[in-house]
């Protein structure tokens, strides 16, 4: 499995929007427009920060933490400083030197509050200039220079980029604001369709933004509406921006963004009985596939488990389907840290319009987004059509319980012997199996299947034997279940 190493931002949360958590602040509605509280997820806030260094370059702290010093140059009884002071403050995204033109491209970080977030610097010339070429402004700046393969610009300017910089016996300091958002929030799950989910947003920063994945894989912009609050924190006025969002089964990925551009990612998980939920076809999907497997698009199993995809196609346009993974797993479930990547992808051959295939689900516990999509690019020519996506979680192995040692053997139909005395004498009926197949009632109950392994635990003892995990409220049961030879699950797992 691919892995991408660093979380999706610096924390990805499952937002505590679970009863319990959520009782506190009053529980969603059911239904999209009757949600009447809020829960406050990130805070968009704004961070002060301070650079000082020596102009002769002895030494330099940022945030009260040593930094790389560099050298400022004193001509005319104005002190220039060295451009690449702007990439070791953080305060510039990029720093780029243009040969060609011979001018310099300073692009701030969108954070920055400043009054523009990009400027040219051109040796020689006094004045500023925009990205485009185009004079910034009518008012002169001591002319920048080049020394030793350094750029030297003025301290003036740094105005414009949002710093105020201030020079005092030999020692120069900056100071400037970020705009930024954190989350709030981390907790558990929900079992609500719709949640109301708010930032708490300074009255001068800008509207934050809300997105959620959607089943084709693009981002979904999220209306809000603001809420005055008008609370002071550290001399800035808050408001709230709430949005009403609509989760699908399993974990939805929830994208805020400052109107700094800054952006923090968590995972808001709607918990769904296994198997109640149709899977989400996208309107390509809709006119293309027809699906027998799964037949459902949120789905609980043991680890290790293959996930069966089949069905067949409306034409025959394409050979083959292309199946993408990413699989998201927990690090730290009680802090609700994340971590994600992908799993190899896999082609599933489309033969007389009728396809099938057995996806492995291997990168061990955690939350699969599998999506099926066609084999050729978009007519955006960006990106696969996707047609479905289906959502596994998966939980680890576990040996039975103690005193689980109960076998329920399966049977074709009420009139087998075994089954019969089994009911007549008190027990459990037995999971019944029609023409072969798991009864449906029990397919509705089942959360996962995993094979009882051998001594070495390497191979099944029994070809035919299976642990099942039943959802049996309050708590699950696992049961030891024997099923007769040559029994095929028509569920959509198999191993």
């Amino acid at each position: 499995m691919r892995r991408i190493a660093s979380r999706i931002v610096s924390a990805i949360a499952a937002v505590s929007l679970g009863l319990g958590a959520f009782a506190g602040i009053g529980a969603a509605a059911s239904g999209a427009g009757d949600v009447t509280s809020f829960q406050d997820v990130a805070q968009t806030h704004r961070i002060g920060h301070q650079m000082v260094f020596d102009v002769q370059g002895a030494k330099a702290t940022l945030d009260g933490q040593a930094v790389a010093p560099s050298k400022s140059v004193v001509k005319d009884g104005r002190v220039f400083i060295p451009l690449r002071l702007l990439g070791t403050s953080g305060t510039a995204s990029s720093i780029k030197w243009d040969a060609e033109k011979r001018e310099a491209h300073i692009v701030m970080k969108p954070q920055v509050t400043s009054v523009r977030e990009e400027l040219v610097f051109r040796p020689g010339k006094e004045q500023l200039f925009t990205a485009d070429g185009t004079p910034f402004s009518a008012e002169k700046i001591p002319a920048p220079f080049v020394k030793d393969g350094l750029t030297y610009i003025p301290v003036k300017p740094l105005a414009w980029l949002g710093i105020s910089a201030v020079l005092g016996k030999g020692t120069m300091t900056w100071q400037w604001n970020a705009n930024t958002i954190r989350l709030l929030t981390l907790g558990q799950a929900t079992d609500q369709e719709y949640v109301s989910l708010s930032i708490l947003n300074g009255r001068n920063m800008g509207l934050p933004n809300l997105q959620i994945a959607s089943a084709e894989g693009s981002w979904s912009s999220v209306a809000g509406a603001v809420m005055p609050l008008g609370f002071a924190q550290a001399g800035e006025l808050y408001d709230r921006v709430g949005f009403t969002v609509k989760l699908s089964p399993g974990l939805n990925r929830v994208r805020l963004s400052a109107a700094s551009g800054e952006t923090v990612e968590f995972a808001a998980i709607r918990t769904v009985p296994s198997g109640t939920t149709p899977v989400p076809l996208t309107e390509a999907g809709q006119r293309y596939l027809k699906l027998e497997a799964p037949l459902h698009g949120y789905l609980t199993a043991l680890d290790g488990v293959k996930l069966r995809i089949a069905g067949t196609a409306a034409d025959d346009a394409e050979n083959r389907l292309r199946i993408d993974i990413r699989f998201f797993q927990y690090v730290d479930r009680a802090a609700g840290t994340l971590t994600y990547g992908y799993l190899p992808g896999k082609q599933i051959a489309i033969r007389d319009r009728a396809f099938e295939s057995e996806i492995p689900l291997e990168g061990g516990p955690g939350f699969y987004l599998v999506k099926v999509e066609s084999s050729k690019l978009a007519p955006s020519g960006a990106e696969m059509t996707a047609y479905a996506q289906i959502m596994v979680e998966t939980k680890p192995n576990a040996a039975p319980p103690a005193g689980s040692d109960k076998s329920y053997r399966g049977y074709k139909n009420e009139d087998d012997p075994s089954y019969v005395n089994a009911v007549k004498q008190g027990e459990m009926p037995p999971p019944l199996l029609s023409d072969g197949w798991l009864s449906e009632d029990l397919l509705k109950r089942i959360h996962g299947i995993s094979l009882v392994a051998g001594k070495d635990g390497s191979v099944p003892a029994l070809p035919n034997d299976y642990y099942l995990m039943l959802d049996a409220a309050p708590s699950r049961m696992l049961l030891h279940a024997v099923f007769p030879e040559g029994w095929r699950s028509q569920s959509s797992f198999s191993r």
